[in-house]
Formats: structure tokens, C-alpha cells, sequence
């Protein structure tokens, strides 16, 4: 049985609503059949935990199983999150009866107060003035969530998701470029206070001085030498000459980034990768002399 279709009148006693105005039962109303529904997506792999009002919602980031709309680049996924009826039934205290009543909300407010408390409007383009912002750092809008009538989203609403996520990060990395050249105490106030700025470097691919891209070292097994993990070729410092892995993606990864030519490829050791790629266009190679 549904919740929505419950009559009974429940013996509870408490003073834990209304001060000491005590109440002896919660009163539902019938179940009722919605207008439309209102969803929310997300369209970045970030997660948010805890937001919105009255029960907390956690808004879970893209994953792998996540699909593309036609049309749509590979990368460019929607996750859907939740879906909320048109209208909402919210509990209301009655002060007369010291019952529990229901009233009827907008689904699209209380899906846009999930997404950014601050806009009083149902455009999620809309941009608030700094001076009528209430709360700090709340505004999912930018960041990746939207909602829609429809499931699935339209392209254009997926995109213009997307488009408001790139244009906040683009926004953050200028700042941090400005202040670390005009005020690093600044810069360095701004990222502990913002997770953001990490996550805008992160997707963008960026380095910076203050997101320095982390790359544990294995020694190589050619040479002996540490080097980065996962590196098909390094310059040995010792002896300063570049150490190729013995294999032939180690040697094709070489010649393609023009530190050696297929002449150096040793022969006889099944590492000329060219002939395996057989049909594939031989690859380009800079011209001059070897690197060595």
C-alpha cells in the first residue's frame, strides 16, 4: 500500500513539532495523478552530497554507463538523478488541529531551490547579482546539474549544461592566473575556500603550480634508472642517452615523439611495429639526425 493512500490516523503523542502543541496523528492525502514530472541530471563526474531543501539530496557524478545523446560527442554523458511530480505534496503542521496537513508546491521550485537556492526564477541561465546571493558556493547550475521535463534531456538542454559548467571553470582558471601573478596570498585563500578551482584544472587537463599533475617513479627495467611509471621511454641521467623499453610500443612511442628514428630500432627482435601494422600509413618522423 502506498504511503499517499494511508487513512488511518496513527496513535503518536509528541512535543517534538509546534513547542508544546502536541498532535495524535498524521492525516495523508489521496494519492493523486501528477501533471508531468520534473527531473534532474548531471552532467559533470563530480558528486554532491547534502544539498536542497527539506530532505537532503545526493547528486551522484557521471559514470561509465552513462549514455550519450545522438549527435552528442563520446564524452559528453548525462546521469539522471532523481524525479520529483507536478505538484509535490510538502507536510505542513496544522496550528488549528495539531495535525499533519499537506500543501501543494511547484516541483520546478523546489527542484531549481536543489540546484541554486538563490535563483528566484525557473531559468537556470538566469545570473544572479552578487548582492542577492543568500548562500555561499551553492549554485550546482554552473557545475553540471540542470533539470528538465523531459527523460531523456534534449540535446540543446545537455549542452547548454555543459556550456555553463565550461564557462564557470574557464572563469576560475583566469582568476587563479591573475592572482598568481598579482597576489598570491589571494590565490592561495581562494583554493582552500573553493574546491572548484581543482576541479576546473582536472577538467580541462591543465597543470598549474598549485595542481601539479602527481607521477610516482618504477625503476626501468632496460636500464636500472628510476623514471616516471608507465613511461615508454626516458633519458638516463647518469649516462645521458635516451632508454627505449625493449618492446615495440616502446620504440614506436620514441620514433613518434621524434627522440629516435626507425633506423635505431634494433633489428632482428621483432620490434619494427610497422611491419606488424600492416594496411596502417607508416608514421611521420621529423627529419635530421637522430637524437641519442
Amino acid at each position: 500500500m502506498s504511503l499517499m493512500e494511508v487513512k488511518e490516523v496513527h496513535p503518536v503523542s509528541t512535543s517534538a513539532l509546534g513547542g508544546n502543541v502536541r498532535y495524535t496523528g498524521v492525516a495523508w492525502q489521496p494519492t493523486y495523478i501528477p501533471e508531468y514530472h520534473v527531473y534532474i541530471f548531471n552532467v559533470s563526474q563530480r558528486s554532491f552530497a547534502k544539498v536542497g531543501p527539506w530532505a537532503n539530496t545526493s547528486i551522484p557524478g557521471v559514470v561509465d554507463d552513462d549514455p550519450v545523446l545522438p549527435g552528442m560527442k563520446a564524452n559528453e554523458k548525462y546521469h539522471f538523478v532523481a524525479s520529483y511530480p507536478q505538484p509535490m505534496l510538502m507536510p505542513k503542521l496544522s496550528d488549528q488541529s495539531s495535525e499533519m496537513d499537506a500543501v501543494r508546491v511547484d516541483a520546478r521550485r523546489y527542484v531549481m531551490d536543489i540546484i541554486n537556492p538563490d535563483n528566484a526564477t525557473l531559468n537556470m541561465d538566469t545570473v544572479v547579482p552578487a548582492e542577492h546571493r543568500l548562500s555561499i558556493n551553492n549554485d550546482l547550475s554552473i557545475k553540471g546539474v540542470f533539470y528538465s521535463l523531459n527523460n531523456p534531456p534534449t540535446q540543446h538542454e545537455v549542452r547548454s549544461a555543459i556550456d555553463r559548467m565550461e564557462k564557470y571553470y574557464r572563469a576560475l582558471l583566469e582568476k587563479a592566473r591573475t592572482l598568481e601573478l598579482t597576489d598570491k596570498a589571494k590565490l592561495s585563500e581562494e583554493l582552500a575556500s573553493n574546491p572548484d578551482f581543482a576541479y576546473a584544472a582536472e577538467y580541462f587537463g591543465v597543470e598549474m603550480s598549485w595542481n601539479k599533475r602527481q607521477s610516482r617513479p618504477e625503476q626501468c627495467a632496460n636500464c636500472g634508472e628510476s623514471k616516471p611509471f608507465g613511461a615508454k621511454f626516458h633519458v638516463n641521467k647518469e649516462l645521458g642517452f635516451v632508454c627505449v623499453e625493449p618492446t615495440a610500443e616502446g620504440w614506436k612511442a620514441a620514433c613518434m615523439a621524434g627522440v629516435k628514428r626507425r633506423e635505431d630500432v634494433p633489428p632482428g627482435l621483432g620490434l619494427e611495429w610497422w611491419k606488424k601494422d600492416k594496411g596502417m600509413p607508416k608514421p611521420e618522423e621529423p627529419d635530421g639526425e637522430s637524437t641519442q
